[in-house]
């Protein structure tokens, strides 16, 4: 199966998201002030009431670093909210959630500052074999 590819969403900060062979590298040469300041994103994504969602990625990163994955809707209600401690040692990372109504949400791979990240210089992260999958 193929991995989603990711957009982006770059607010004071220096980076970038590229897609390719099944990965999406987040080249961060500066990750600004603000925790959602870098982003890999996947909008739009419909679900409905009773349904239960898991949310599956492989990460790894040239520098350990903290990154916060979540599932929102327009309102920037957090239906999946997870810290992940990303490192040179790729890792499996799988979310699940049920959701109570009929809504769209983006799922977001956040990867401003947060925690250390400021401090660990320029560095990329590797997002492969991104699924979201109805259970």
């Amino acid at each position: 199966m193929t991995s989603l590819s990711l957009g982006s969403y770059i607010e004071g900060a220096e980076a970038g998201v590229t897609n390719k062979d099944g990965c999406s590298v987040v080249h961060i040469e500066n990750v600004g002030s603000l925790e959602y300041g870098v982003m890999g994103l996947i909008r739009g994504q419909k679900v409905g009431a009773g349904e239960k969602w898991t949310l599956e990625f492989d990460v790894s990163s040239t520098a350990e670093r903290e990154m916060v994955v979540t599932a929102e809707d327009s309102t920037y209600t957090r239906y999946i909210d997870q810290k992940v401690t990303a490192s040179p040692a790729e890792q499996h990372c799988s979310f699940d959630v049920t959701f109570d109504s009929d809504m769209s949400v983006d799922l977001k791979f956040q990867l401003g500052n947060i925690g250390n990240a400021a401090s660990v210089g320029a560095h990329d992260v590797t997002l492969s074999n991104i699924r979201w999958t109805k259970q």
